[in-house]
């Protein structure tokens, strides 16, 4: 799988963790949106370059990312940043 699509999991509650693999380049537009009680995003790859609109909007108010331990500083910087624009609000 390369790309979590739009809406696919929008609104769903029972999400606590999500684990995104190494091979998924794309998050799709709102694709995690409402998930009010995602606490843990854990990235195992170097594959992810976009996070699309919304796609973590009304989560809880601070999520716990775990990078993998290959990315570079810079690499996490930009994905931070990326994820933040996006909603996601990180610990």
């Amino acid at each position: 799988m390369t790309e979590i699509g739009s809406s696919v999991f929008k609104g769903y509650g029972k999400a606590v963790s999500l684990t995104v693999g190494k091979n998924v380049k794309t998050i799709g537009k709102q694709a995690f949106k409402s998930c009010k009680k995602l606490k843990t995003v854990k990235i195992t790859g170097k594959a992810l370059k976009m996070v699309k609109s919304g796609a973590f909007k009304n989560t809880v108010k601070s999520v716990k990312v775990k990078w993998p331990k290959s990315l570079s500083k810079k690499q996490r910087s930009r994905l931070t940043k990326m994820l933040k624009k996006q909603g996601l609000k990180t610990k």
